[in-house]
């Protein structure tokens, strides 16, 4: 059985609160099925942060093996074997589904590993490092980013399942070839019954359509965070219209108060117009279209240009 050996003091914690100055040695859990029997030793380790309210240790060191030393990440949790089975639901993704999307759009996964100190267990995913979360807004990172950002969801979708919490702190930007790549980690929301649905279509400055048109929450949701589809609605004044629905000047004007002076009604009949201008010039984009394969089906990404 393949055993990890943390051979250094926790950071702020001692040695995770044993007393007799010996190494902790982690087992192979038996839900991760394998054969392995390789020694991996941590010398070192440095607190990344602490997350799930505070239940989970992230730790960065440098994993010896067998053959070769890997940076890597210490995912713990040390709050007993209640508490364990969210990573255990996250190393079943790794091997079950997800396995083959390792080293690509998911880090490497080296195994999770238990052990019992002071009658209380320690739980802990060994992976690959593979660099720091995105840092800015994900609509303003490059299209290449976002475009494999897509790819590698799409990728969990057809493997049957869903990230299920792909905020910043779960995507990973890994520096690679003077190219920055999404990593996607954090698997313990993550549902893995899906049936996707998706509609492949991405117009790029159109209209987002309804979730339910689109046939995947997931996707239609990042799509927006990605900055490709505008909104279905405007406001004007204090109403919201839906974009379908405006197709002249009076559709807008029509809301306004009858109390209004003539001259704050005439500003704001001008930026009616304004508003009109912009719906329209959204329905007279016409679009080029930019085919890339992912997998046996197509993303059809669309770029707008001028009509």
């Amino acid at each position: 059985m393949a055993t990890l050996t943390i051979n250094c003091r926790f950071p702020g914690d001692g040695r995770l609160g044993r007393n007799d100055g010996e190494p902790l040695v982690l087992r192979m859990h038996d839900k991760c099925h394998s054969s392995s029997k390789d020694k991996l030793t941590v010398e070192h380790l440095d607190l990344v942060h602490r997350t799930g309210h505070r239940r989970f240790w992230v730790l960065r060191g440098v994993v010896t093996g067998p053959l070769d030393s890997v940076d890597s990440i210490l995912k713990l949790d040390m709050t007993g074997a209640s508490h364990c089975d969210d990573l255990l639901k996250e190393a079943e993704v790794y091997i079950g589904k997800a396995r083959s999307l390792q080293g690509d759009y998911l880090p490497q996964f080296y195994g999770c590993f238990q052990a019992e100190v002071n009658l209380t267990t320690v739980t802990c995913l060994a992976l690959e490092y593979c660099g720091e979360p995105v840092s800015q807004s994900l609509r303003d990172m490059n299209r290449g980013f976002k475009q494999e950002l897509i790819y590698a969801v799409l990728a969990l979708h057809a493997k049957g399942m869903t990230h299920g919490d792909l905020q910043h702190s779960n995507i990973l930007v890994y520096p690679d070839g003077g190219e920055d790549h999404p990593v996607l980690i954090d698997f313990d929301l993550a549902d893995t019954s899906h049936i996707c649905a998706i509609n492949f279509k991405i117009v790029s400055g159109a209209v987002g359509p309804e979730v339910e048109e689109y046939g995947c929450e997931e996707m239609h949701e990042l799509i927006y965070w990605l900055g490709y589809w505008r909104l279905p609605t405007i406001g004007f004044g204090s109403t919201l219209f839906r974009k379908d629905e405006i197709n002249d000047l009076d559709d807008l004007i029509d809301v306004l108060p009858s109390y209004l002076d003539d001259e704050r009604r005439q500003e704001l009949v001008e930026q009616a117009a304004l508003l009109l201008e912009e719906i329209l010039r959204e329905r007279r984009l016409t679009y080029g279209t930019e085919t890339i394969s992912q997998g046996q089906r197509r993303l059809d990404y669309l770029e707008p240009k001028a009509a």
